[in-house]
């Protein structure tokens, strides 16, 4: 006795071509037994079928996966800013592209930032002067320089002073630039270097 497959999707397919078919004629010449019956619904029973049930599963779970890696890339994109540049340990690296390279003298801070001025990089200009006025803070010694600083260490040190106002200016600056996410405008640079020259 020969075994025969009992389904194939060649012989689903004739099969959905002949019930369609027969519901297409059905639909426009009517039921002569019955002239005012409902049309009866689409055969749908082929859906059923192992082939297309294995076919909404590898589906289904395509979509699910698409849905999942997505959403992983999203939480990705949005702690990003929160853990580049970390170690395990939780102490932020410095970053050479992130921060301008310290120990340089005011005047070179200052001709620094006017060089990415003129480059239109507004954000690399701000940072400049803001290092260039904790380098000046360094020199008179009134808060030597400590890559372990942080700003809010350097407004305490800032607010004893008499000119304090163009150091909050640059550090204000400085903190929406780097940790609140702000755009670097040309009107940004135009006030973190008025600021800079009252120092």
């Amino acid at each position: 006795m020969t075994d025969f497959a009992q389904t194939s999707f060649g012989w689903q397919r004739q099969q959905l071509q002949q019930r369609f078919g027969e519901w297409l004629e059905f639909l426009l010449q009517g039921d002569p037994a019955e002239p005012n019956a409902p049309p009866p619904p689409v055969p749908l029973d082929w859906l059923l079928s192992p082939f297309w049930e294995r076919a909404a599963r590898v589906l289904t779970w395509s979509l699910a996966i698409a849905i999942a890696l997505w959403l992983a890339w999203q939480l990705w994109c949005w702690l990003q800013p929160y853990t580049i540049g970390k170690r395990p340990g939780g102490k932020r690296i410095a970053s050479r592209a992130a921060a301008p390279p310290r120990r340089r003298s005011p005047s070179g801070w200052l001709a620094t930032a006017q060089t990415y001025q003129r480059q239109g990089n507004y954000r690399r200009a701000c940072l400049c002067l803001y290092a260039g006025a904790l380098q000046q803070l360094n020199d008179a010694g009134v808060a030597p320089h400590l890559d372990s600083r942080t700003d809010g260490e350097y407004a305490h040190v800032i607010a004893a002073l008499p000119n304090a106002v163009p150091y909050q200016t640059l550090l204000r600056n400085h903190e929406d630039l780097r940790f609140g996410g702000a755009e670097a405008t040309a009107e940004r640079f135009a006030e973190c270097r008025e600021a800079y020259q009252q120092l």
